[in-house]
């Protein structure tokens, strides 16, 4: 798969195509402000069906190579990763490491291969991009402080006010404040016209803060993100062939592997903008269910998360668009993730 550079898509035609060719730019200029000429690699590919997570991964393949001019040197998810491949492709330069909202415990399979990185790669400049960060117990937090304090030469991108505020008490060398990483992807165009009057995208895991609430407003269909986007032989054979990790090192290049990734991404993100598209207005309570009606040009209401993490994006970045409309949830938790 290609990644493309700039913006593109109906930019004359978006209601909200100004605001987010502002946020674009603020995501392009802070990483253009801390690339240093030197290659990079990409870790934390996706492997799992979640949508928002892969348009992260295409928003950050496109901003790195908006930035860049090239493609990284590695990359990797956690199914595949190898501290020796990584090693070998890149001697010298930046480790980015996906954005989110997996900083803190509440994904400690995130925050163990985060810490892992950091130990493994002390000589590395190594750049967490755009994340919300969350805690639960004070352990988590000196685990990663620690971490970050012991490498000395890391950066911390967070994406709203809350995190930042919480990232200043980490101990990175660096902290900034830059929109999500789906800001990188710019303008999108529809797939198709809608066909229901509302569609209704509703997490069903345990960032769900909305099971029984009455701000949600009778849909035409109601659904989560699909379980399974990538058909498992698919899967498998794109594992054999990006598989840093065995015993037996892939009998493809990087550049190749790489494009596998993106491929998976891409299938995965064409399935959730035609899932959101079907609809002429959306109600969510998944941060990438705002953020990709907002690229689309879809009208949707938004519901917050359990962590409080879409409220505190949209009050840092998304509130002026003329698109949104804000459901407040009872008893939702202060921002983070």
């Amino acid at each position: 798969m290609e990644i493309r550079r700039g913006i593109r898509g109906p930019t004359d035609t978006h209601p909200d195509a100004a605001l987010i060719g502002r946020l674009q730019s603020t995501l392009l200029s802070t990483l253009r402000a801390l690339h240093d000429g030197q290659p990079y690699a990409l870790l934390d590919f996706p492997w799992y069906a979640n949508v928002g997570d892969s348009v992260l991964w295409l928003g950050a393949r496109r901003a790195l190579a908006d930035v860049t001019g090239c493609d990284p040197s590695y990359g990797a998810g956690q199914a595949n990763y190898s501290t020796n491949a990584l090693a070998k492709a890149l001697p010298t330069g930046t480790i980015y490491l996906l954005g989110g909202g997996n900083f803190g415990d509440l994904y400690p399979n995130h925050q163990a291969f985060r810490v892992r990185v950091l130990r493994e790669f002390p000589q590395h400049r190594i750049v967490q991009l755009p994340q919300s960060i969350h805690f639960r117990s004070v352990a988590s937090q000196e685990e990663i402080r620690h971490a970050l304090a012991m490498h000395g030469n890391s950066v911390l991108m967070v994406r709203d006010r809350s995190s930042h505020s919480l990232a200043s008490t980490l101990g990175a060398a660096a902290i900034h404040l830059v929109p999500d990483l789906a800001f990188g992807l710019g303008v999108r165009t529809r797939p198709h016209e809608a066909h229901l009057d509302r569609f209704a995208l509703r997490r069903a895991d345990k960032e769900s803060a909305s099971d029984n609430n009455a701000d949600w407003q009778p849909a035409d269909r109601t659904a989560d993100w699909p379980a399974s986007i990538i058909p498992p032989l698919w899967r498998r054979l794109a594992y054999r062939l990006t598989r840093g990790a065995g015993r037996v090192p892939s009998p493809l290049p990087q550049r190749a592997q790489i494009a596998i990734l993106d491929a998976l991404a891409a299938r995965r993100v064409a399935v959730g903008e035609r899932l959101l598209s079907s609809a002429q207005c959306v109600q969510t309570d998944r941060l990438h269910g705002h953020l990709m009606c907002l690229l689309l040009g879809i009208p949707h209401d938004v519901i917050d998360n359990s962590t409080g993490k879409i409220s505190a994006l949209i009050d840092t970045w998304t509130a002026p668009s003329t698109l949104l409309r804000r459901r407040p949830v009872a008893g939702a938790r202060s921002p983070g993730d």
